[in-house]
């Protein structure tokens, strides 16, 4: 069985997630949020753009922080919130919230979170949003 560091791709992670969750769950997570066209908005809005990798390119220094909301973050994006984690994984949002930290990336906690908001404001004080 593939581990998820062996992906090379979205799809890829999607299949193997496939594999792995109960039916139920996994159209839990693939219909996403409402209707499901946001996500496909999402995919076609990034697929007009061409990833071009330019090797043996000075890209140094390199600074994708940004302050969002007042706060400075090392990265332009958060971790969005996923409603019930913990069917998924135990404790899932703590183990987020505790990427959130490591990368000082934005942390958005669900409303039906598994984890008290105590508990993962405590893993990453300042990143959580809720």
């Amino acid at each position: 069985m593939l581990k998820v560091s062996d992906a090379l791709n979205i799809d890829e992670l999607r299949r193997q997630a496939e594999r792995r969750l109960p039916a139920f769950l996994f159209r839990y997570v693939e219909r996403r949020a409402g209707n499901g066209m946001g996500v496909v908005r999402n995919v076609d809005g990034f697929g007009r753009f061409q990833m071009v990798p330019h090797a043996l390119t000075r890209i140094a220094p390199l600074d994708t922080g940004r302050t969002i909301f007042g706060r400075r973050y090392d990265l332009p994006f958060g971790i969005s919130a996923v409603g019930g984690l913990g069917m998924f994984w135990p404790e899932a949002e703590t183990h987020l919230a505790a990427v959130a930290r490591d990368f000082k990336s934005p942390f958005m906690v669900s409303g039906v979170s598994t984890q008290s908001m105590e508990t993962i404001a405590h893993i990453a004080p300042g990143q959580v949003w809720s």
